[in-house]
């Protein structure tokens, strides 16, 4: 892990006890950026109290910061508040050229205390989504379109990436291949291309792009073929009719969640077992498990994964990611690729 090296910087606040040396002014610096005064005062007192106590901003000093702090008695809240102020002020460095990406993830990876009830995000595997996957079938045996509709989000959320407020916006002809060609312009023509994308729209009118895997073209087409009728939305709404009609409006938020919910209790029942937990089963989870298959594989960056999941400031996805750091292990992208 690389130690942090703090260039020196213009502004410095008059207000320091000793001598404002470039750890010093560049947090003097950081701290006029913050919007709340009450923000500004915690956080700036809180990194100060770190480069003063340890001379440098490194994994190994705020791990034994934290370690002091903890043995002082401090409570578990203020401690986590201090953490956070020196993970924002690492992600400012990080932006402003003073320090190297990677020192980001790197402080992400020290341990937080946990606050009592506090549970960690909750992931769901590849081979949960599997899983999942094939509990379509036997969830609505004689409703072919609705199992369409709940492979279409299932893959979408998991093989994408997408919140779920995102995928309820989506549009068809939001995916696209970067480089159509003649045969290419019908969207979802049913050409075998590696090159499509979906254009998302994210949090405060934010826009991104991110790959569409091959298994989620698949569903996709699927889906939109057994629609009578052509849609705009990505995932059209169904009616409740058994067997489901397709309705005008896109598929709502407590609409895939019920999918997701459902499939994972299905996935449950035919095992005779828990392997998917009810706090798993939410849209947010494929999102998290995503995450943790995109790190795991060769050549993967932070700043990679911050574009995939739309997050403004890489130290979100830093934390995003903390929580999971021990369970990075090897698995495919894409779940449903074909062998």
């Amino acid at each position: 892990m690389s130690d942090l090296v703090l260039m020196p910087v213009a502004v410095a606040l008059v207000d320091v006890d000793e001598p404002p040396g470039a750890a010093v002014a560049a947090v003097e610096s950081w701290a006029v950026t913050l919007a709340s005064p009450s923000t500004r005062r915690a956080y700036r007192h809180a990194v100060l109290t770190l480069v003063r106590e340890h001379g440098e901003i490194t994994p190994a000093t705020v791990a034994s910061w934290r370690d002091r702090q903890v043995g002082a008695g401090l409570s578990l809240a203020t401690i986590r508040q201090r953490m956070a102020a020196v993970r924002a002020f690492g992600a400012w460095a990080t932006r402003t050229g003073r320090l190297p990406a990677q020192l980001v993830l790197d402080l992400a990876m020290v341990q937080v205390p946990r606050l009592s009830g506090q549970h960690a995000p909750a992931a769901i595997g590849a081979e949960q989504l599997r899983l999942m996957d094939q509990a379509a079938d036997a969830l609505w045996p004689e409703d072919p379109l609705r199992v369409a509709q709940a492979r279409v989000v299932l893959r979408v959320l998991g093989g994408c990436g997408l919140r779920v407020a995102e995928l309820t916006v989506a549009e068809l002809l939001d995916v696209v291949c970067t480089r159509p060609t003649v045969a290419d312009r019908t969207v979802l023509a049913g050409r075998t291309v590696q090159a499509w994308q979906l254009h998302v729209h994210g949090k405060r009118g934010r826009r991104r792009s991110v790959p569409v895997p091959a298994s989620v073209r698949r569903a996709l087409q699927t889906y939109h073929q057994q629609l009578p009728h052509p849609a705009a939305t990505l995932v059209p709404a169904l009616s409740k009719h058994k067997p489901a009609q397709p309705l005008q409006d896109a598929i709502a938020v407590r609409t895939s969640q019920t999918v997701i919910a459902r499939l994972a209790a299905q996935v449950n029942a035919a095992a005779g077992e828990v392997l998917i937990a009810v706090d798993h089963a939410h849209p947010h989870a494929l999102r998290h498990g995503y995450a943790l298959r995109y790190l795991a594989q060769k050549g993967a960056t932070l700043a990679g994964l911050q574009r995939r999941l739309g997050h403004t400031d890489i130290a979100t996805t830093a934390k995003y990611l903390a929580a999971h750091q021990d369970g990075l292990e090897p698995a495919p992208l894409d779940p449903w690729a074909r062998a």
